[in-house]
This record gives structure tokens, C-alpha cells and sequence, in this order.
């Protein structure tokens, strides 16, 4: 889109603060196995499609007030990596951290 900032733009922080994560919108893919993994979300108004699932994990914890969450890695179309993860039983996405393209000016 004309005018629009490329890079990472808006993406400032490197990381949310510990146990502050932010609720995004994502659009997933599921799978064969059911499995839901992102291919865009938005975030500050922007949409960023995923070009790669660099890493992907899950979180388990022994602690009814700790939810078991899936994460993944993401990179985003302008190069820009993400950390997202998602509560499946209460199918919220949060954003985790974000981390500008090296490649930005």
C-alpha cells in the first residue's frame, strides 16, 4: 500500500512487561490434527501476515491459575519476529513479544 511503513513499523517494544500480554486478532489455519496455527493477526491496527511458524511450544503448569498455553515463534511478512501464544480453553491470543526486522533503518 502506498504510504504505508514497511519494516516493522510501530513495533517498538521488545518485550511486554512480565506477565502483561497483549489481546490480539488472529486468523488461523487448521490443520489435519485440528491444530490451529496463526497466518495473520493485527496488532496496533495492523494486520501482519505470517510467513514463517519459526518455533512452536506448549506450556504446561501444575498451578490451576496458570493457564496451559500453546506459543509460536512467527515471522511476519516484513521480516519482523513475533512471539504469540494462545489459551485454548478460553481461545484467547495474546501477543508475548515483538521484536523489529535487524534490517530496519
Amino acid at each position: 500500500m502506498a504510504g504505508e511503513a514497511a519494516c516493522g513499523a510501530g513495533v517498538v517494544q521488545s518485550e511486554p512487561a512480565m506477565n502483561r500480554f497483549i489481546p490480539i486478532q488472529v486468523d488461523c489455519y487448521a490443520g489435519y490434527k485440528g491444530e490451529e496455527a496463526p497466518r495473520s493477526f493485527v496488532w496496533n491496527d495492523r494486520r501482519y501476515q505470517v510467513e514463517e511458524i519459526v518455533d512452536r511450544w506448549y506450556q504446561a503448569s501444575r498451578d490451576p491459575q496458570t493457564p496451559a498455553c500453546d506459543y509460536f515463534k512467527v515471522r511476519a511478512a516484513d521480516g519482523a519476529l513475533f512471539v504469540l501464544r494462545v489459551d485454548r480453553e478460553i481461545a484467547a491470543w495474546h501477543l508475548v513479544q515483538a521484536v523489529p526486522n535487524k534490517g530496519c533503518r
